[in-house]
């Protein structure tokens, strides 16, 4: 049940909830001793437990999920655990490190024709080669995650894209072009809706509008993704949030 309905939870923020079902989920599991439901939704747990902030638990988590698909050699668990991980070291400050297990999930989601895995991939490998300040190679990944995500119809991948190419624009010192593209990732968001997407792109915007002098813009943007954040319990993005918050509140 957790997995059917992990979407709706993921995208209204109801990571709580999320964290609840899915931990009975995995007890349910073990209990009925079927190995390959409890990998599975070991993998969720710890993306739950990644978005709470809580990164030791669930590393720990993803690491059993992917010793289990290794052993059963199963391609796309591989892919998918390894992604989940890849955004821990992100989170972490570990953008070299995330590159490398963003290529490694990449590679296998080519290897088993896994569009949906391409797309993901391409879009966070762009992420974190942006953090990097590798803008070229970035906007390539990402263009190529847009291609799968409109042919798979994936608009939460979609929209990440449009605001990570928004964040390279906005480094690059175009921010016509930043804002633009944020705009339409945030139009995007709310359409699904994504609350998880929303603070992303509100927090963007609010730096495209700070570097451009538009300090109550900048100002109230921040104020919107630091109250998504605070409803969604999602302190890894709201931690971002409250940092551009209070550079828009020291530059007014």
């Amino acid at each position: 049940l957790p997995i059917s309905i992990a979407t709706f939870f993921d995208r209204n923020g109801y990571y709580e909830n999320s964290r609840e079902v899915r931990e009975i989920a995995v007890v349910s599991a073990r209990a009925a001793g079927l190995r390959e439901a409890e990998a599975s939704t070991l993998v969720g747990l710890g993306m739950t437990y990644l978005v709470l902030g809580q990164y030791t638990q669930a590393r720990e988590l993803l690491d059993t999920a992917l010793r289990y698909a290794e052993d059963t050699n199963n391609v796309r668990g591989q892919a998918s655990t390894l992604h989940h991980i890849a955004r821990i070291e992100m989170a972490r400050g570990n953008a070299p490190s995330a590159v490398t297990l963003y290529q490694r999930c990449l590679d296998l989601a080519q290897r088993s024709n896994d569009d949906e895995g391409q797309c993901w991939a391409n879009c966070r490998l762009g992420e974190a080669l942006r953090t990097l300040g590798q803008h070229t190679e970035a906007l390539i990944h990402l263009h190529k995650s847009q291609w799968f995500a409109q042919l798979i119809g994936e608009q939460s991948a979609e929209a990440l894209c449009l605001a990570e190419i928004g964040s390279i624009y906005r480094d690059q010192g175009h921010y016509d072009a930043a804002a633009a593209h944020c705009r339409q990732a945030l139009q995007l968001a709310e359409s699904l809706p994504d609350l998880a997407k929303i603070a992303r792109v509100c927090t963007i915007l609010a730096e495209i509008n700070q570097a451009t002098g538009d300090l109550p813009t900048a100002i109230e943007y921040a104020q919107r993704s630091v109250s998504v954040c605070q409803q969604t319990h999602n302190v890894t993005e709201e931690a971002r949030a409250c940092e551009v918050l209070g550079d828009a509140h020291h530059a007014s």
